[in-house]
């Protein structure tokens, strides 16, 4: 699915308007209601709307609705037969997230987070999750363990993916494959995570979210460290690593008081362990495993 692409703003010199303005013989209120204007004029051409357009909010749930396996019923959750798309945030260079409401006297939120994969020139929507503004961790897990790729996406969802990814064939169909895989799960609560400490200030829920996103990770390396694949550690670790699990109570977005310690130092000494066995296979996870020792000395 193609993306619109932004308009290009022309800048604007206020030294010519000055000058322009001085050689003119204009009554000063007159020249202040001018220059006002002009600048009321570029605030609003290079600064970001709030309100998405038809076009977009449509592409948004499009992008949805092609990746979710679990049904969705707005209904159910209080939103009614309409939303109304309110504003659109940057949330990474690769993700952005749209914000829904719905129909008085709820305007209850609704947030789909959609990632870019820029393929051939072409910037797509390469996946897509949702998120209710009163949905939990675990539920937010469960519906996003599984999902669908329609057949003739398949090799460009795949091109799309990040070193590492694992997922593994569920079902096929005529129309579409669905796929379980625990690293979308965990990526997905990390970016939740992140969006909810740093863009709403939902610092208890974004802890939930954290939590749960380490748990999983946890239990995953130590499937894959008992397979005693190094090459196979490797690619989950550089997966884990390009996450940056732990940026979250390293940059004091979340006060590691919120965190769950226990599934923290549990977190921390897998990884450590892990680190230790790939050391000789590569040598760069030296520089990971000392940061995450001294974190782990701080953990009570």
């Amino acid at each position: 699915m193609h993306l619109f692409k932004p308009a290009l703003t022309k800048k604007v010199s206020f030294g010519l308007y000055f000058r322009c303005m001085k050689s003119l013989e204009i009554p000063i209120r007159l020249k202040t209601f001018v220059f006002v204007s002009i600048l009321v004029a570029i605030l609003v051409a290079i600064l970001p709307t709030t309100a998405s357009s038809d076009n977009f909010t449509k592409d948004s749930f499009t992008a949805l609705k092609s990746r979710r396996y679990t049904p969705i019923d707005f209904n159910l959750h209080g939103y009614g037969s309409t939303l109304y798309g309110k504003k659109v945030l940057k949330l990474t260079p690769d993700e952005i997230v749209v914000t829904f409401e719905g129909v008085p006297p709820k305007r209850k939120r609704l947030y789909v987070m959609l990632e870019l994969c820029t393929l051939d020139g072409d910037t797509i929507y390469s996946d897509a999750t949702m998120l209710r503004e009163d949905e939990m961790a675990a539920e937010f897990r469960k519906d996003n363990f599984k999902f669908i790729v329609p057949g003739n996406e398949n090799i460009d969802y795949a091109r799309c993916r990040k070193t590492g990814f694992g997922m593994s064939l569920f079902r096929r169909t005529n129309q579409y494959i669905v796929f379980e895989s625990e690293d979308r799960a965990i990526s997905f609560l990390n970016l939740w995570s992140y969006f909810l400490y740093a863009f709403q200030k939902e610092y208890r829920r974004a802890a939930q979210f954290f939590n749960l996103s380490l748990a999983r990770q946890t239990e995953v390396l130590i499937s894959t460290i008992t397979t005693d694949d190094l090459k196979g550690l490797n690619r989950q670790m550089a997966f884990y690593d390009a996450l940056e699990p732990l940026a979250a109570i390293q940059n004091k977005g979340l006060d590691i008081s919120i965190v769950d310690t226990a599934v923290l130092k549990s977190y921390l000494e897998v990884v450590v362990f892990a680190r230790k066995k790939l050391l000789s296979f590569n040598p760069q996870h030296k520089t990971r495993m000392q940061i995450e020792k001294a974190l782990f000395k701080q953990v009570k």
